[in-house]
């Protein structure tokens, strides 16, 4: 059988649930296909893959802002033309890019592969920066002249034909690749003597995300504060790196919750902490899809989250219609939904899972039947069927 030269373009393979995504994907196709990634900067690899492993990057050596984003611009341009060359010189039958810089990169190449781009976000609601707005713009040029549309969830889908006038017909749904085996065996880990300590005689609460504005971790603490009010088991752990670090650290010492509330960098292995956790709370501004959700059920861990742009709907309440409103706290089928017309819809939620087993038992069965359909053979089936289309 001939094996089919396919690359992977990707920023790079750590901290990112597209990233891990494509890390993955690699591995399934290297059994039948000669796999190249292709990576656009040269940070660390962190997630599993396979193939090998070929680096785009282009310095920015500019430190005044505005001639840094000038020569940003001109090394993606770089990065085409560089592109151009490999598919050329390695003889590339399809690409598959990952997020937006990527896929625009892909799409501008002259090569006659197939270009197949992976959309992992609501895009409509990415445009307060100039980088952003014009990556819209190129989205509604562009992605009509891909060989296919991955959408990460239905919601992103939505989005894409609303919004930027993608054809419905060009885009399908593939939701992300778990690797249920792997996530069973880290979830065993032992924690560390600290941590044994923090989690001894507590119910936790759990959040993992990147420290930023849309991540909305000050909402969760000041949540927690309330919660821990008439709660003394309750303890919260954010797992997570970013900008808002120190302000997140100074919000908990003026709540007096040193002691209550933890947070740690980045860990390859969230799973042991969502295992040992009461629950995981989700308060994202918006998501793609929400990878943490699906990780989470498989630790058996329930899960509270914001009602955002896109995923947790569609995950805990089985809805892609996001045009219909939903009660102010949903409990669900798979899980709790609240929305952001009231403070208090996250602590009701909150409270709902700490003061109910009977919910929570119920939440954890019902989740661990649903997410089977995520499970990596069957995800690699969809992406296998779009190859050969």
């Amino acid at each position: 059988m001939h094996k089919k030269n396919i690359a992977i373009l990707i920023p790079c393979l750590s901290k990112g649930g597209a990233e891990r995504a494509a890390g993955l994907l690699s591995t399934y196709l290297n059994d039948d296909n000669n796999v190249y990634i292709i990576l656009l900067d040269s940070s660390e690899i962190v997630y599993d893959h396979s193939g090998e492993v070929i680096y785009l990057n282009q310095e920015n050596k500019f430190k005044n802002k505005f001639l840094r984003k000038i020569n940003y611009f001109k090394n993606q341009l770089k990065k085409v033309r560089k592109l151009d060359e490999l598919k050329e010189k390695l003889k590339i039958d399809i690409t598959i890019s990952f997020l937006e810089t990527p896929n625009i990169i892909n799409l501008l190449t002259k090569t006659k592969d197939k270009k197949i781009v992976s959309v992992r976000s609501t895009r409509s609601l990415q445009n307060e920066k100039v980088i952003s707005r014009i990556e819209n713009y190129l989205i509604k040029k562009m992605y009509n002249k891909a060989h296919q549309v991955i959408a990460i969830s239905d919601g992103v889908k939505d989005d894409l034909v609303k919004k930027f006038g993608i054809k419905s017909n060009k885009i399908q749904t593939i939701y992300n690749f778990y690797d249920f085996q792997k996530i069973n065996v880290l979830k065993e880990e032992e924690l560390n003597d600290e941590m044994k300590l923090f989690f001894k005689d507590s119910d936790v609460i759990l959040n993992v995300g990147r420290l930023i504005p849309a991540k909305n971790q000050s909402h969760i603490i000041d949540s927690f504060k309330k919660v821990s009010e008439n709660n003394d088991k309750v303890k919260l752990l954010i797992l997570g790196d970013g900008i808002l670090k120190q302000k997140l650290k100074n919000l908990i010492k003026d709540l007096n919750l040193e002691g209550k509330v933890k947070i740690l960098p980045f860990d390859n292995n969230p799973f042991k902490y969502m295992k040992n956790s009461k629950l995981f709370v989700l308060n994202s501004e918006r998501e793609g899809f929400a990878n943490v959700i699906i990780e989470s059920m498989a630790c058996e861990t329930p899960v509270v989250s914001i009602d955002c742009l896109s995923g947790p709907r569609e995950i805990i309440a089985g809805e892609s219609d996001y045009s219909k409103e939903l009660p102010s706290v949903l409990i669900a089928e798979r899980g709790i939904l609240f929305s952001k017309s009231n403070k208090d819809n996250m602590v009701i939620a909150i409270e709902a899972i700490l003061n109910d087993h009977n919910l929570t038992d119920s939440l954890i069965n019902r989740s661990k039947k649903y997410i089977k359909e995520y499970d990596s053979k069957n995800i690699y089936n969809k992406w296998k069927k779009v190859f050969s289309e």
